[in-house]
């Protein structure tokens, strides 16, 4: 049997393409698909950049360096957001499957598909966050759809903020797809397979809401 990458059906059909996706011989599309992804987290993060979603602190520098500098950092930083939201894109697609695959006996290429219709989920919440921010000035923890919300009324200390705040609807859609998909695969009793899911999930967010609390300002 041929699996042919099919993005948005495996979002709204995940029981039919995970069907597909167990009995597949043969992939097409994977390495198609994964460029396209790319280049369209490359565009978003573009977009943000130009837009200087994100970049906020560096007016704190304005008064500090010359007119020329301060473009230079400008763009430095935003060439930073970019190769870093590509970069991230990318890690996204390949390091989850390859968690996956280590507890599986199932071939990788089917465990990155999975992860290539669930990275349609991340840039499309990368997508909505762009208006919010830049219409409605909102922060990464002040999203509607976070958990941050909630966070900043029972806590002060900022590193756990960031942590809630990666939670949001989206990744609990990408748990329930990835859930829904590496069962299939993976030969274990479901609540593992569903333990692993998370941790994998959970040891991400801890990553991105370090990497957020670090001020990287103070680097440059």
């Amino acid at each position: 049997m041929i699996y042919r990458v099919q993005l948005f059906r495996g979002l709204k059909d995940p029981y039919i393409i995970g069907h597909q996706l167990t009995k597949a011989e043969k992939m097409e599309g994977t390495w198609k698909y994964t460029i396209i992804l790319t280049f369209a987290s490359f565009l978003l993060y573009s977009i943000s950049a130009y837009l200087g979603i994100g970049s906020e602190g560096l007016s704190k520098q304005i008064y500090q360096l010359t007119s020329s500098e301060y473009e230079a950092t400008k763009l430095l930083f935003a060439a930073g957001q970019v190769l870093i939201g590509v970069l991230g894109t990318l890690l996204f697609i390949f390091i989850p499957a390859l968690v996956f695959w280590l507890c599986s006996d199932s071939y990788y290429i089917k465990l990155v598909n999975i992860q290539l219709i669930v990275t349609t989920i991340i840039l499309l919440e990368k997508a909505i966050s762009i208006p919010f921010h830049f219409y409605l000035g909102l922060d990464a923890v002040s999203l509607p759809y976070s958990l941050g919300i909630i966070a900043q009324y029972i806590t002060d200390y900022q590193y756990i903020i960031l942590f809630l705040a990666q939670i949001t609807f989206f990744q609990i859609w990408v748990i329930f797809l990835q859930y829904t998909y590496v069962k299939n695969i993976i030969e274990l009793n479901n609540r593992i397979v569903l333990a692993i899911v998370i941790a994998t999930n959970v040891f991400i967010w801890l990553a991105l809401a370090l990497f957020a609390y670090i001020d990287f300002e103070k680097i440059l």
